[in-house]
């Protein structure tokens, strides 16, 4: 623009910016000037918006693009296009590319580095179908964006063998389909440091695995599936690596596939997935993440399994956390756990349900926990294994149990509700109606817990009530400790209940060892038992409440053993039974068991033999 005193003002072009220089004529005089013409230009200029900096004594304005023009494309008679393509050939950032209802484009296309929205009917998008087709086995369309760019599907049908590939910007998937064309392949987008964003949108079929085995691929950036529904698919649906994901009210379903080897994988950054379900896996796991923070809340778990490893979780990190959760009828007949891994130095497990996991065949028969962290508020009711850990096996060096509840789950082989092999501590836990029997891999044990190895447990005022183990098929040794047996390691027991707790006689059991120790079984390492009570527990062999085999028993600070009972013409020690090993008893009261109060060179303070010499 160039501008004299006269009042002549030259506008080269709208679009172009407009600066102006005081050249000794009246301020007031040029703004008028200028405001007359653009008021009287602005309405020819397609898309603009005013933005006003100071350089000097006037102001600079400067026009920029904002409003979108709608190319419309279709075969209706107020369509200009014939296909998305030709539509992107004319064109320019930001535009809407408008789909006539009922239109279905086959026209190869590629949006290339153009900002555009390519809108449908979202009210039914199944009205507009995006199926470009190509001489090749797929068709592709290629994206390179600025961060501010933004690439939109709204309301459209996306189906076909289509590779959508963008790098930067942001790509936008709304209010849409994605499905299968005729050969059973679905769309496949990767992204590349872009903001990918998936919400309100139904997938049918999300297709077999025919070129990256994966339906979104995300390096770096960010994901966010909102309302998403898969229901059907046999190829993984996202893999994220390095990115900022997060999931909510979503739902996968119905998945049947080995390779790759999760619905949903996420490696290194962080995910949170929310208020989303997960059912009816078979072969892969459902949510794996790999070295990366990990959130879970008020998500459902469901019908997970098949012929290897598909369980619903897998996750490692640095922090996990699960809180609102339900996992239930969840089954893998092999080595795995029906539910899953969790190993982090510091996760949480909160207020979450495992309920009728399994059967699985070696497996555990809800969780494998390693790491540190803390299991509370939690139920573990009615999961199986034909193995050993009927609901959790510990393998971590730090895990705390508050506030949870163990109910009728059963371990075949041991271990009816946990195994111990790493170091754990319950606080305030309930143990009810747990059992171990069968003995098919290895003999029977601790109807509730068992410890082995080098493992720790410590139990502070928790219940343990009508566990039990044992039984005809028990094996050898048959079963031993209706609540715990410690096979080795450590046990603490401070201030707990024993009550109906039982041990099963299997006739072909070594007389010595098998079903013995109705509470608490001791065959190897070191047990402390302080201010406990037990109550009715039964041992069809050896020692009602406690039967040590092996290492060193302490039974001190007031204990309570009565109303116990051992088989009156197999066994003895209808309380407490000791043979070949260290026991002490100190200020506890040991009387009124059946058909005696105490077998073996226990070792017994003035103040418990004169309550019960």
């Amino acid at each position: 623009m160039a501008m004299n005193c006269s009042g002549d003002v030259a506008l080269k072009s709208p679009a172009m910016f407009i600066a102006i220089r005081e050249t000794g004529c009246r301020r007031s005089h040029t703004e008028w000037l200028l405001k007359e013409h653009i008021m009287r230009t602005i309405s020819t200029i397609r898309r603009s918006s005013l933005t006003a900096v100071v350089a000097g004594a006037l102001p600079i304005l400067i026009a920029s693009t904002s409003d979108a023009a709608t190319l419309f494309v279709g075969n209706s008679g107020t369509s200009t296009y014939p296909s998305i393509a030709a539509a992107l050939s004319a064109a320019s950032p930001n535009d809407i590319i408008q789909l006539s209802v009922g239109f279905t484009d086959t026209a190869p296309f590629s949006i290339g580095a153009l900002p555009v929205t390519i809108r449908g009917n979202p009210a039914n998008p199944g009205s507009c179908v995006v199926a470009p087709t190509s001489t090749g086995f797929a068709s592709k369309s290629t994206s390179v964006l600025a961060p501010s760019q933004l690439i939109s599907f709204n309301g459209v049908t996306l189906r076909g063998a289509n590779q959508y590939a963008f790098s930067g910007g942001q790509l936008l998937i709304v209010d849409c389909l994605i499905d299968v064309d005729a050969g059973g392949n679905a769309p496949e987008f990767s992204a590349v440091g872009t903001a990918l964003t998936v919400r309100n949108t139904t997938i049918p079929d999300i297709g077999v695995w025919w070129n990256d085995l994966t339906a979104f691929t995300v390096q770096g950036g960010s994901v966010v599936f909102d309302s998403v529904d898969v229901q059907y698919g046999s190829r993984a649906v996202l893999v994220a690596n390095g990115s900022l994901a997060t999931i909510s009210r979503s739902t996968f379903q119905n998945f049947w596939f080995d390779f790759p080897d999760a619905v949903l994988r996420f490696g290194g950054g962080s995910v949170t997935m929310t208020d989303s379900r997960l059912d009816a896996i078979v072969g892969p796991v459902g949510f794996k993440a790999i070295n990366a923070t990990t959130v879970l809340t008020r998500n459902t778990f469901t019908n997970h399994g098949g012929r290897n490893w598909g369980y619903p979780i897998e996750i490692s990190g640095p922090a996990c956390t699960i809180t609102n959760s339900s996992f239930s009828q969840n089954g893998s007949y092999n080595s795995a756990p029906t539910v899953g891994v969790v190993n982090s130095p510091n996760f949480l497990v909160r207020n979450c349900q495992f309920t009728d996991n399994g059967p699985t065949d070696t497996g555990t028969g809800a969780l494998n926990l390693h790491g540190a962290g803390t299991v509370r508020d939690s139920s573990f009711l009615r999961n199986e294994t034909w193995g050993n850990g009927g609901a959790v096996r510990v393998l971590g060096s730090n895990i705390v149990f508050e506030r949870c509840q163990f109910y009728d789950n059963f371990g075949g082989d041991a271990d009816g509700a946990v195994r111990v092999e790493g170091k754990a501590r319950f606080k305030n836990c309930d143990f009810v109606g747990n059992v171990s029997t069968d003995g098919f891999y290895i003999d029977a044990g601790g109807g509730a817990v068992g410890i082995w190895g080098a493992g720790q447990a410590k139990f502070v005022r928790c219940n343990f009530d009508s566990n039990e183990t044992g039984g005809v098929l028990s094996g050898p040794d048959g079963g031993s400790g209706g609540a715990i047996a410690l096979n080795s390691g450590t046990l603490i027991v401070d201030r707990c209940t024993f009550v109906n707790n039982v041990t099963h006689f299997d006739p072909f059991s070594t007389p010595a060892l098998g079903s013995s120790g109705g509470a608490i079984a001791i065959l190897a390492g070191a047990a402390q038992i302080s201010q406990s009570t037990f109550i009715a527990n039964d041992a069809e062999h050896h020692g009602g409440a406690i039967a040590v085999f092996g290492g060193i028993c302490a039974l001190d600070r007031g204990c309570f053993v009565s109303g116990n009972s051992a088989a009156p013409t197999l066994g003895s020690g209808g309380g407490l039974y000791l043979n070949g090993a260290i026991g002490t008893i100190q200020r506890s009261y040991t009387c009124g068991n059946s058909p005696d109060n105490r077998v073996g060179p226990w070792l017994i303070d003035a103040w418990s033999l004169a309550w019960c010499p």
